[in-house]
């Protein structure tokens, strides 16, 4: 595998599967997926039962679980989860910081259309397949990995997907805006309130889409640099969050945030070598590419300790 930095023998590289449990009961969250302004009678979201077909709008009295979703008139018959398990709250991590979701009130000034676009990718194919695996398993969605930026030689693998119940899930459920979400993250309570294990799996996801670590790959036929893992994004009030349960569900004690002027952005880190392997015994990588970078730095470090006793 090549990345920007060099060379990745792909027989070296892990695929981490993500559990099913533990879990929790997500609640009857049905009744938040209506919009009165947005959801017309020709876009309204509909239940399915087997052959019966109801108005999510006709039917917020007395619902039951449907066997699917899907907004009329679309193609897609989505499931949602019934339960916050490791699997979405990894999804949800990666997307809050990695994730977009189009501004459906400019796309109607725009097209006269309410467009529910939702777009999540990565520099490295494997990381995307991961993704969509995930909208499979999540929502029973087979997606397309899109490379038209791969093509125009930008590095960059992205799933693209118009769908109203999974964009309503998203937003509605994890407390993302119809539209941009830089300068407007935090915490969703769905996270907040949620299990150490759980937390842990969300911030597993934030740290795949925007965390970073050393390219090894680059620095593995010169002297080592100082270690680190670092996350780097625009949301100051998010970042110092994610912060603070770094050390309340994995024990590490993250150094900032600081201010990174030159990017506009926040970042945190740690540097001892003692805390990134703690970091990297807990998995805080799941990316194969990520992942493989602090293995391959923290055992080079363990063999260099060896050759000196």
């Amino acid at each position: 595998m090549r990345t920007n930095y060099g060379f990745i023998p792909d027989n070296e590289i892990k695929i981490i599967k993500i559990p099913d449990h533990p879990n929790i009961k997500i609640g009857d969250y049905i009744p938040k997926l209506f919009d009165e302004k947005i959801d017309e009678p020709n876009s309204h979201i509909q239940l399915i039962y087997g052959s019966k077909i109801i108005n999510l709008k006709e039917g917020l009295g007395n619902i039951k679980w449907p066997s699917y979703f899907r907004a009329k008139r679309s193609l897609h018959r989505v499931s949602l989860p019934k339960f916050l398990c490791p699997k979405l709250a990894y999804f949800m991590g990666y997307f809050y910081a990695d994730g977009s979701l189009k501004d459906v009130y400019k796309s109607k000034l725009k097209t006269g259309k309410f467009e529910h676009k939702i777009k999540v990718g990565d520099e490295f194919l494997v990381q995307v397949e991961l993704l969509r695996r995930l909208f499979k398993s999540l929502f029973d969605l087979d997606v397309k990995i899109r490379t038209e930026r791969i093509e125009k030689g930008e590095n960059y693998y992205y799933i693209e997907v118009t769908d109203k119940v999974v964009y309503r899930f998203i937003t509605k459920i994890f407390d993302l805006p119809y539209g941009p979400k830089t300068g407007k993250l935090k915490m969703p309570p769905i996270i907040f309130n949620a299990s150490p294990e759980l937390k842990k799996w969300f911030i597993r996801g934030v740290f795949d889409a925007d965390g970073e670590t050393r390219a090894f790959e680059y620095y593995k036929n010169k002297s080592l640099i100082k270690p680190r893992i670092r996350l780097h994004m625009k949301d100051y009030l998010f970042v110092k969050q994610i912060k603070e349960l770094m050390f309340q569900s994995f024990g590490l004690n993250f150094n900032g945030p600081y201010i990174d002027k030159n990017n506009k952005a926040t970042c945190i880190e740690i540097t001892k070598i003692n805390e990134i392997q703690r970091a990297y015994q807990q998995n805080i990588f799941l990316h194969p590419v990520k992942n493989w970078r602090l293995r391959k730095y923290i055992g080079t470090v363990a063999q260099k300790a060896v050759e000196k006793t």
